[in-house]
This record gives C-alpha cells, sequence and structure tokens, in this order.
C-alpha cells in the first residue's frame, strides 16, 4: 500500500506519544544495557544500534520520496526535452524567414518593376509595374505570415516550456519538503532518545555533555542552497 502521507508534503509530522514512548524504551534498554560501551563515550560520536534504526527509516521514507516524485515529472521531464529540442529548431526557422524577409525590399527598385517578362512585350508599363508589385507584395506576405506563425509557435512553446519547468520545480520542491520535515521528525526522536540515555545510563555522569550522537543528514537532493536556509514548520505534537 502506498504512503499516503508522501502525497501531503505540507502535513505536519505528528511526534505523538506512541513514537514518543518507543523512543524512551529503546533508550531505557540501552541503557541497562551499557550502550554505548564505557570505552566509546570520551572517544567522540558515536552510533547506538537505535540511532542506526532511526536512520535507516530516514533513509528508506526519503528514497521513496524520491523515487514518488521521478516518477510524477517522469512524463513531464520527457515534454521538456521534445520542447527544447523544438524550441531550437523554431529558433533556426525563424531567423531563416527573417533572413528572407529582409532580404525582401518593401518596394521593387524601378529597373526591375518595369522589367517584362517574354509575353509582355506589348503590355503598358503600368499594366508591368502592376504586376511585379503584385507578385513581390505576395512574396513578401506569404514570407512575413510564415514568420509569424513560426515566431507564434515559438511562443506558444516557450509558454508551454515554463509551465512545465514550473510544474516540476513545485513537485521537487514539494518532495524537498516532505524529506526535510522527514529529517526534522528523525531528529526529534533522536534528541529525546538521547536526552533519556543520558538520564538512565550508568555512566550518566561522564556522557552528559560528551555524548555526541550521529545524527543522519538531510538527503542530498532535499537540502536548500545556504542562501535559501528556512525554518521548517514545527512539528506537531512535539514533547519538551
Amino acid at each position: 500500500m502506498p504512503d499516503r502521507s508522501i502525497a501531503r508534503p505540507y502535513r505536519p509530522l505528528l511526534y505523538g506519544p506512541v513514537a514518543w514512548f518507543f523512543d524512551i524504551r529503546a533508550a531505557c534498554a540501552d541503557a541497562r544495557a551499557g550502550i554505548p560501551a564505557a570505552e566509546y563515550i570520551d572517544a567522540g560520536p558515536v552510533l547506538t544500534p537505535t540511532v542506526q534504526q532511526r536512520a535507516q527509516t530516514l533513509a528508506d521514507r526519503a528514497e521513496r520520496e524520491f523515487l514518488q516524485v521521478q516518477a510524477d515529472t517522469a512524463p513531464m521531464r520527457e515534454r521538456q526535452a521534445q520542447l527544447r529540442s523544438r524550441i531550437e529548431d523554431l529558433k533556426e526557422l525563424v531567423e531563416e524567414q527573417r533572413s528572407v524577409l529582409v532580404g525582401l525590399p518593401e518596394r521593387l527598385p524601378e529597373a526591375d518593376l518595369e522589367r517584362r517578362s517574354a509575353g509582355e512585350v506589348d503590355t503598358p508599363v503600368e499594366g508591368v509595374r502592376t504586376r511585379r508589385t503584385r507578385e513581390h507584395d505576395g512574396r513578401r506576405r506569404a514570407v512575413s505570415d510564415r514568420l509569424g506563425a513560426l515566431r507564434g509557435d515559438l511562443a506558444a512553446a516557450l509558454a508551454e516550456l515554463a509551465r512545465l519547468d514550473e510544474a516540476v520545480r513545485g513537485r521537487e520542491e514539494r518532495g524537498a519538503i516532505r524529506a526535510r520535515r522527514l529529517h526534522a521528525y528523525t531528529l526529534r526522536r533522536i534528541a529525546s532518545y538521547e536526552s533519556r540515555l543520558v538520564r538512565r545510563h550508568p555512566a550518566g555522569r561522564r556522557l552528559a555533555g560528551r555524548l555526541v550522537v550521529v545524527r543522519p543528514a538531510v538527503p542530498g537532493w532535499a537540502q536548500l542552497p545556504a542562501a535559501d536556509e528556512r525554518a521548517l514548520t514545527p512539528i506537531e505534537g512535539a514533547r519538551p
């Protein structure tokens, strides 16, 4: 059964009494077992089996979220690739037609206006000028219409690509928010576990102020840029 909570990234994560009870029970069990062992207390950061379990759960849930984001955006990313290719082709065609239009003056030179074809030897010059002007204007209009249509297609493709870019970014950001909140939730559980562990551990006095429990990091794909750090929504129901 799919994780329904993955689809609701803005829903606060509840750290309720059940999770709190299991964290406290795990801390008491580890403390009775002397975990971490006294010889490791002064050696630096430690990683207890309980913390490893919490970190692995976070990694698994974050990986599922990442895969869901990829699945949700796959059709959009495929369309993005198609649009980018089409946009490049349209830009080339627009430039070609623009060059053709530039090469067609708005009005033919006088010599070209009065140039007769083989069947116009006896045609009055005004008739020749009218025909030549009409043909020239028709060519310019055809090129101009083609250029306008291409520019319209290009604008439509760019607009669609912009909408897809926004949709993909939005879905990726929702996934990243979800992963960061899972991370914050995991840290809250580890903190509860750690505080009780220090109180109940036989070497609690040595642990106090020295125990540095290794905490899992935010998945790389969900990390915020340094210039865009934002506070996460407080975890609903968190215990002091």
